[in-house]
């Protein structure tokens, strides 16, 4: 009797094992998952106009620099997961918010991951408590789940929202999912200005950036504080081929007037001198400067990674 509870126990643990076995397998190595979407959701449509530096992040291009991102909002993620969820993670949208005293983040996400799995992955035993959010035009509602003041849900198989203001992202989408598909494909459904929006959704194999508030996030990309009088400045990132520390930079910088340009142009040649990078004009009021290095971990700290 003894040595058949035994075997029950023994082929009990197996099934359980087996489970969480072909939960892993399901859970991280499907590749497609069927939705029934009236229309795919841009995940760009959902940050908001609140922050004033955004960033359009191939997964593709910079794998650490997502990786970091996880890590650093979703306590006790463990490195095998975190590598798993790289490869469920398309493009990642993140709209940041500066002060004095700290940063704030909003991201939303083109992924693949099947949302239903969501509630047994973010546990109140792992420190995440659970709400919902109702959506109105029309009723529905959404899981939102809490871990030290960071919200993430997942409105669909195919977007994740996480951040400030996550009850914003999930009334767009839940507006723009339940428009007729014929409304809404290659539209923009986003309150982002027509420049930033274009400017990251066309961001194709590197990293696009776009702050309005150039002088702070400046200051921190270059690594020195230079006074210019800028309206927006926007670029692009990609790994240096020659140093896999490093990144190249091209830099559009948008001056108040002709005439500060001219004074600009003369600093900017100054402060990248030894980078050598190409400083071109672009329009009258708008220089280019390009092939300018930044250390990964420079990027980094923007992001407070």
């Amino acid at each position: 009797m003894q040595k058949l509870n035994s075997t029950k126990k023994g082929l009990s643990l197996i099934k359980k094992v087996t489970f969480l076995s072909l939960f892993s397998i399901f859970f991280f190595s499907c590749k497609s998952l069927p939705e029934n979407s009236k229309s795919k959701v841009n995940s760009l449509d959902l940050l908001d106009y609140s922050n004033n530096f955004y960033l359009s992040i191939p997964t593709k291009v910079d794998p650490d620099l997502i990786k970091r991102i996880l890590q650093s909002n979703v306590n006790g993620l463990s490195e095998s997961d975190a590598d798993s969820l790289l490869e469920r993670i398309d493009r990642t949208y993140i709209g940041l918010t500066r002060n004095y005293k700290s940063t704030k983040i909003q991201a939303a996400a083109d992924v693949n991951i099947p949302k239903k799995y969501i509630p047994s992955i973010l546990t109140a035993k792992k420190g995440w408590e659970k709400s919902s959010f109702n959506a109105i035009n029309p009723d529905t509602k959404y899981d939102i789940f809490t871990q030290n003041n960071m919200a993430i849900s997942f409105p669909s198989n195919a977007n994740c929202c996480f951040g400030e203001n996550i009850e914003y992202m999930l009334q767009q989408y839940n507006e723009i999912y339940n428009t007729p598909a014929d409304s809404v494909i290659n539209e923009k459904n986003s309150e982002l200005p027509d420049e930033i929006y274009n400017w990251l959704s066309e961001s194709k194999d590197v990293i696009r950036f776009f702050t309005i508030n150039p002088q702070t996030y400046l200051s921190m990309l270059i690594g020195t504080n230079i006074n210019l009088q800028l309206i927006n400045v926007w670029g692009e990132i990609k790994p240096d081929p020659t140093n896999s520390k490093m990144l190249l930079l091209d830099f559009f910088f948008e001056f108040k007037s002709e005439l500060v340009k001219k004074a600009g142009q003369a600093l900017l040649s100054y402060t990248f001198a030894l980078t050598n990078p190409e400083i071109t004009s672009e329009s009258a009021t708008v220089l280019k400067v390009s092939g300018i290095q930044l250390p990964k971990e420079q990027l980094y700290k923007i992001l407070v990674l």
